[in-house]
């Protein structure tokens, strides 16, 4: 079909016109969202409601008592009403535990009977505390994975079915995080609860693909919201530096992300939470959409005290560009290659300059391999879980 066909007939489908721009990217949709009461859940329904969709906003309003930082409140979620109205949406704000399914459930009642049915949700509560793998308590184990994987799944249980009845498809959107494609220390029940929210969606995007709702998840970097902006995430991101502050966390917390940039605003993700919830989207699924404006590459905490040290250091005169694990990676591969290419050059004419080629190959080789080790070593403490009480020693 060519552009201007397009534009003539839209699609037999049933689908808005492709072409078409004046119309908001949300109009006429209903969005449930969990942890809606500030950061992340906040932004989702105010981008949402700016592009013309009505509500259901569902928070746990009081604080879990293994995270080293204070949760929603009941006035925030009345502000994220307050603010949803103010830009044109229709907004049912209700309190509502994620670990609770039967709470979940009669919200949804409550929703279906107000606005006739749910078009998108987005599965964005969640909670952070940090420690070792061997030191974290039972305690904060559940309560993560709980509410991070598990009321993940709750929530998807409680709104679905009534998209599927209804007959009209939909976008399931979960929040998950770098976290849940690679590893990082100290977050052992966060990283494993976020690999689980990854695997859920793309059983999920199979199972539900023949009732036409798509489900992706979404995997930002750090974020600008009170999981992140807290002294306890600064001193875990800078390798334990006691009373770190927001200002020394920004330098050193760059060497997490591909960009220089210390974490991303809530925008930024929202962004990707309309495309994925509006029909600009409509064949995307089972997708894993990473931050783009701040990929972490496997670097941990220990490049970020690096980072920061240096920056605190002036004589040390090592820039962060220069000293993450992606440079190092990159000038390993131009090493091997290099060997590799004189690996593959014809031999030379005479044994004394064959033997001659042969020994600068290898050189190149024992060179481009040292390059590549120092490259493994500078990911390796991600990558196996070191904790960073033992590579603190090392930094």
């Amino acid at each position: 079909m060519t552009e201007d066909t397009a534009r003539r007939r839209g699609h037999a489908d049933g689908h808005p016109d492709p072409w078409r721009t004046s119309m908001k990217r949300a109009e006429g949709k209903v969005a449930f969202i969990t942890g809606a009461a500030r950061g992340q859940g906040r932004a989702h329904a105010l981008r949402l409601a700016g592009e013309g969709a009505d509500i259901i906003a569902v928070d746990l309003c009081e604080s879990v008592g293994t995270t080293p930082y204070d949760g929603a409140t009941d006035a925030d979620l009345a502000e994220t009403g307050k603010r949803v109205e103010e830009l044109g949406g229709r907004v049912l704000a209700r309190q509502a535990d994620v670990r609770d399914l039967g709470a979940l459930e009669r919200v949804v009642e409550e929703g279906l009977s107000r606005f006739g049915g749910i078009d998108v949700v987005c599965a964005n509560a969640g909670i952070a505390s940090f420690g070792s793998a061997l030191e974290l308590t039972e305690q904060m184990w559940h309560d993560v994975l709980d509410i991070n994987l598990t009321g993940v799944w709750k929530t998807v249980r409680a709104t679905a079915p009534s998209m599927v009845e209804r007959g009209r498809g939909g976008s399931i959107i979960l929040t998950s995080l770098i976290a849940g494609l690679i590893g990082f220390p100290n977050l052992a029940h966060y990283t494993a609860a976020k690999h689980g929210v990854t695997g859920l969606m793309r059983v999920l995007a199979i199972e539900l693909a023949p009732h036409h709702i798509r489900v992706n998840s979404v995997h930002p970097a750090t974020v600008d919201t009170p999981m992140v902006v807290n002294e306890a995430s600064w001193k875990l991101f800078l390798g334990g530096i006691d009373g770190a502050t927001r200002e020394q966390a920004a330098v050193g917390m760059k060497a997490l992300n591909a960009l220089p940039i210390p974490w991303l605003d809530v925008a930024d993700i929202s962004n990707a939470v309309l495309y994925l919830a509006s029909d600009k989207s409509r064949h995307v699924t089972g997708t894993t959409m990473v931050g783009r404006g701040a990929v972490s590459h496997g670097a941990t905490a220990v490049n970020a005290r690096r980072a920061y040290t240096s920056s605190a250091t002036p004589s040390s005169g090592v820039i962060l560009g220069e000293r993450n694990s992606l440079s190092a990676s990159l000038r390993a591969r131009c090493m091997l290659a290099s060997a590799r290419a004189g690996l593959r050059r014809p031999k030379p004419q005479g044994a004394e300059t064959a033997t001659t080629g042969r020994a600068s190959a290898r050189s190149t080789r024992r060179s481009a391999t040292e390059a590549r080790d120092g490259c493994c070593s500078s990911i390796r403490p991600t990558m196996s879980g070191t904790s960073l009480s033992s590579s603190r020693s090392g930094s």
